[in-house]
């Protein structure tokens, strides 16, 4: 007879492991909770009608006191237009760029769907499904909502359109809501913004471009620069194009007389997009676009973005520049000015040039060679390397280099004694000093400490020379490098954007300091005490009249570029001209202004001095930390050659001292603080001048 034994219980671990029938059991549960939460969905979400999208809301950009208005991006620019207004091969070009297989699929790209779900799980930037149907569904849900909820809502929508709606009325729609740049939405709206005419009136290399643009436009607008145009020409030519020929949408003929890209219109002035303010308002839309908002978000997603701009330091740039800038003949002349708050890497102000509404070229980012700027990082090494601003170099003038065939000189050929302070060398920015110091500890070490001021040395040519300047940097770089000595050795890097809010103020970003130890304090503070006796007693003498503590540098670049870059504790400012002869290439900025020689001594440390005593009016005078600051010129170790008695007239402009306590727009009271000649034509030589 066969007995039944009761089975006995599990034990130790094992009973806490559920059996097979326990996993299907769940698992189906799980798919019919998930198909019941997917039916739910679909049938909540609704397919909006394109016109609902031009009820997007427009981002409004703030200072940094949150409250008074810089501007507003452009306002959504829209114009339906029928499928039957677009010319067959600007649809076909649309696909070649964008989806290819758009009449084959379902609508929707799993894997495109799995990559985005992914991403947002990682907590990366936002990536949108890649067929047009996905891109359309993306664009009906303009919020800043980044949840799993909003993604599967647009795939649902993408699926929901695809069984709702004909191919042809999904293109429709998708072409007259998809951001083309320029605050155009739509193709007709991009048509007029890009070629000045209707959709109609496109041919084939015209459709081409404004397809190329739909998949980044901020970076296909060839109005933004010469890199944003190669990138257009390359998406347009060696993508769009051969892509219609691969389909078989567009003869290899036709496709071969399209060789470069049509004219393409001038953008016009949008909304708040003037002077100053459209400089402004392109640096934060880039700093937008890199923190992974989209063109579409930020033009009309409602965004309430905080800078870091000061308003009466952006005054009082504008006004420093429009009231100190060379008189004629100036033709070509550009100037840039960015400021910087050292302590955090918040700009302040920045000038980019005259007109924005005819060139939205930025000056304060233009990359030119920095002179003699470039010293205070030798400093800075030199003193890492035991040196001490009392040791001393060869300042005479030519000076030798053992197996270099080249002499080098200081300006004019003068000379200073077989043995100045590194102090004197940098006051009077004496080029064979430097060259001196760098030889004995090696030019690596110079571009290390520029590296740890915070300077990209990736190209930097490490030789010799490089203590005289001919490395190119922008205003933004040296203020931001500058800014680090001025912060004690602690560098921090430059940013425009604050804090990004929805309309029912949901913070959607907010910054942090972003700052690393570059110097020991006691080096950076050493380093400002040298700078600051350029201010008391050299080159930059001019910017004494500021009346509080000042450190700085002159520089110039073969008469080609003219610089100042100097700080106070709350403030740290690069001043930069250049002059322009085309194709790439920079005019002698000597004969501006009927300058022989023209100096960072004068009309860059003239405009530095006038904006920063505007933007600190009211402010507290702050000393530096450290040795006192000199009050007088140190005397060098070994007396100089005597300046020559002849020399060009002062590039002093007409206007002098500003009196930063009585008025925010510095005013004339004498003439007596005009850079002297020997400010001006001490120190330069070797492709460096002060």
């Amino acid at each position: 007879m066969r007995i039944d034994y009761p089975r006995r219980a599990q034990a130790g671990w094992r009973r806490f492991v559920p059996s097979w029938r326990q996993v299907l059991g769940l698992g189906a549960l799980g798919v019919a909770a998930l198909g019941a939460a997917f039916i739910a969905l679909y049938l909540m979400v609704d397919v909006p009608a394109p016109n609902d999208l031009a009820t997007a809301e427009t981002s409004v950009v703030y200072y940094d006191d949150g409250k008074d208005v810089i501007g507003r991006y452009a306002e959504v620019n829209r114009e339906i237009v029928t499928l039957d207004e677009v010319p067959d091969h600007v649809e076909l070009a649309v696909l070649a760029a964008e989806d290819r297989s758009f009449y084959e699929n379902e609508g929707i790209s799993p894997v495109g769907i799995a990559r985005s779900l992914w991403n947002n799980v990682r907590g990366g930037n936002t990536q949108g499904g890649s067929t047009i149907t996905q891109q359309y569904a993306r664009n009906a849900y303009l919020t800043q909502d980044r949840t799993l909820t909003r993604k599967v809502k647009e795939a649902i929508l993408a699926i929901k359109l695809s069984r709702d709606q004909t191919k042809e009325q999904v293109l429709e729609n998708y072409l007259n809501t998809i951001y083309f740049g320029r605050g155009a939405y739509g193709i007709q709206a991009a048509s007029q913004a890009y070629f000045g005419k209707d959709v109609q009136d496109l041919n084939e290399a015209q459709g081409a471009v404004l397809a190329a643009v739909i998949r980044a436009p901020n970076s296909y607008d060839p109005a933004d620069g010469k890199v944003e145009k190669q990138a257009l020409k390359a998406r347009t030519l060696d993508y769009v194009i051969p892509g219609m020929v691969e389909q078989g949408w567009l003869d290899e003929a036709d496709a071969a007389k399209i060789r470069r890209l049509p004219r393409i219109a001038d953008p016009q002035s949008l909304n708040s997009y003037t002077g100053q303010t459209g400089f402004m308002l392109d640096m934060v839309r880039d700093e937008l676009i890199d923190l992974g908002f989209s063109d579409a978000e930020i033009d009309a997603g409602g965004l309430r973005v905080v800078t870091t701009f000061d308003e009466q330091a952006q005054d009082a740039a504008q006004t420093a520049v429009t009231e100190n800038y060379p008189p004629p003949p100036n033709n070509g002349v550009e100037v840039g000015l960015l400021s910087i708050d050292p302590e955090t890497g918040g700009i302040a102000a920045v000038y980019g040039g005259k007109n924005w509404e005819k060139s939205q070229f930025n000056n304060a980012l233009a990359p030119v060679p920095v002179g003699s700027t470039m010293k205070a990082f030798t400093v800075a090494a030199a003193l890492q390397n035991g040196f001490t601003l009392e040791s001393t170099f060869n300042g005479n003038s030519p000076f030798y280099v053992e197996g270099v065939d080249e002499e080098f000189e200081n300006q004019g050929g003068q000379s200073y004694g077989s043995a100045i302070s590194l102090q004197y060398a940098t006051q009077q920015s004496v080029n064979t000093a430097f060259l001196d110091v760098t030889q004995q500890m090696g030019a690596d070490e110079v571009a290390q400490a520029a590296k740890e001021a915070g300077l990209a040395t990736r190209s930097l040519d490490v030789s010799l020379q490089i203590t005289l300047g001919s490395a190119a940097y922008s205003p933004l770089a040296m203020a931001s490098a500058y800014g680090t000595f001025a912060n004690e050795g602690v560098a921090t890097a430059p940013y425009t954007v604050q804090q990004v809010t929805d309309s029912d103020d949901n913070v959607l970003y907010q910054s942090e300091v972003q700052e690393q130890r570059g110097f020991p304090s006691d080096i950076a503070n050493e380093v400002t005490y040298d700078l600051a006796s350029v201010v008391s007693g050299g080159t930059g003498a001019y910017a004494s009249n500021l009346g509080r503590p000042a450190a700085g540098k002159t520089g110039n670049h073969e008469g080609k570029t003219a610089w100042f870059v100097g700080y106070t504790p709350q403030l740290v400012t690069a001043v930069a001209f250049h002059r322009e002869l085309g194709k790439d290439k920079l005019a002698p900025l000597n004969g501006v202004a009927y300058q022989p020689v023209f100096t960072g001594a004068g009309f860059p440390t003239q405009i530095w001095t006038a904006y920063t005593a505007a933007a600190l009016l009211g402010e507290e005078i702050v000393n530096f930390p450290g040795r006192p600051i000199p009050t007088t010129s140190p005397s060098p170790t070994a007396s100089p050659t005597p300046s020559p008695t002849t020399s060009s007239p002062s590039p002093s402009p007409t206007t002098s001292a500003p009196k930063p306590t009585k008025t925010p727009t510095p005013t004339p009271t004498s003439s007596s603080a005009s850079p002297s000649p020997s400010d001006q034509n001490q120190g330069g030589g070797g492709g460096a001048n002060p």
